[in-house]
């Protein structure tokens, strides 16, 4: 590409200088070649170069500035697929799933679920003119859906790239709780002595053990009932005589 500063005023003649403003927001010195009445940038065409290019030309009278901006398009690259929550396996029923790449102009994204295509609406977001992030929400995991692939393309005028299929693992609760109790007697039998002055009851207790487990977590509950059976028919000792 030739990019061409050329003044038609100014006597003397101006001292020309370039600056280069790139996409990452570092500036550089360009030298251009000297002409007649202009001066002359000559550039070969990469994402590179992309930005906008100062030209000013000074005399000891004034100076004056001119800028003009180069667009390089090319297509997607560096596509990839993240998530948030980023860890694993996710013990969420949402899941935000995002596409970055790099390209000009703005891709269009698809994304994908197990190689299937996903006609979903998403969220655009552009953090400079070349990095892009597109983001969608995955909901209603069945509780079969431990490991789901994930993946995206981008595509624009100049091309296409999609990303590697990114795996995630998904731990998700039944909906209610699969709770079973179940109930468990256990052989601790307890002896109670009741005294009531002159005589004395006795009893004794079975512990009754009602046990939850939640499957999904793993984790046991337990109570624990003490169900009480009077002795009848049996003569009690009377107290001790501590007189």
């Amino acid at each position: 590409v030739v990019i061409t500063c050329k003044y038609l005023a100014g006597i003397p003649f101006p001292d020309i200088t370039w600056m280069f403003l790139g996409l990452d927001g570092r500036n550089k010195s360009l030298s251009g070649k000297q002409g007649f009445d202009e001066n002359v940038l000559r550039l070969p065409i990469t994402k590179e170069r992309a930005g906008a290019y100062l030209c000013s030309g000074a005399n000891q009278f004034g100076s004056h500035t001119a800028s003009a901006t180069l667009t390089v398009e090319f297509p997607p690259e560096r596509t990839t697929v993240i998530f948030f929550p980023d860890s694993s396996p996710l013990r969420v029923l949402d899941v935000t799933v995002s596409c970055v790449t790099q390209s000009v102009p703005v891709p269009n994204i698809t994304f994908y679920k197990n190689g299937v295509k996903l006609f979903f609406l998403y969220n655009l977001t552009s953090s400079s003119p070349t990095d892009h992030k597109a983001s969608i929400v995955l909901v209603d995991f069945s509780v079969g859906e431990g490991r789901v692939g994930v993946s995206c393309k981008a595509i624009n005028d100049p091309g296409e790239d999609t990303s590697n299929e990114t795996i995630l693992l998904i731990v998700v609760p039944p909906d209610p709780p699969n709770i079973q109790p179940s109930s468990v007697f256990t052989d601790e039998l307890c002896w109670k002595t009741i005294f009531d002055g002159n005589s004395a009851l006795q009893q004794f207790n079975l512990t009754c053990s009602s046990v939850a487990t939640d499957f999904c977590t793993g984790e046991t509950y337990e109570t624990n009932d003490i169900i009480a059976f009077p002795v009848t028919g049996m003569n009690a000792p009377r107290p001790p005589d501590w007189s």
